[in-house]
């Protein structure tokens, strides 16, 4: 009797811990595809987005990921404008380090 309750909560957490990854993984897949768009390397954005998934929150990254679709972002000074409009200094700070580190990071790896 206890063992397919057991077994039945084993995976009712599996499947819990399943659905925060891909939760999580998202916004990070949104936020890359669009740092790419406005203009940075494949290598860059996605360090950038693992980055920023590491130390924003779940809505902060969605509110990082709607700006991409409010409009044409291919213009970094528009992405910037948009992004100090969020009236989130955690945002902008933690945008700001991971781009600078891993911009940093691709010019010390070309050396």
């Amino acid at each position: 009797m206890r063992k397919p309750v057991l077994l039945l909560l084993l995976a009712l957490l599996v499947a819990a811990v399943i659905g925060t990854v891909l939760l999580w993984r998202g916004p990070e897949a949104r936020l890359r595809a669009g740092l790419e768009r406005s203009g940075l390397s494949p290598e860059v954005a996605a360090c950038a987005a693992e980055h920023m998934a590491d130390a924003l929150s779940i809505d902060q990254l969605r509110q990082l990921a709607d700006l991409q679709r409010a409009g044409d972002t291919d213009d970094r000074e528009t992405l910037e404008r948009r992004m100090r409009a969020l009236d989130d200094p955690q945002i902008v700070r933690v945008s700001a380090r991971a781009l600078t580190q891993c911009a940093l990071g691709a010019v010390i790896d070309g050396i």
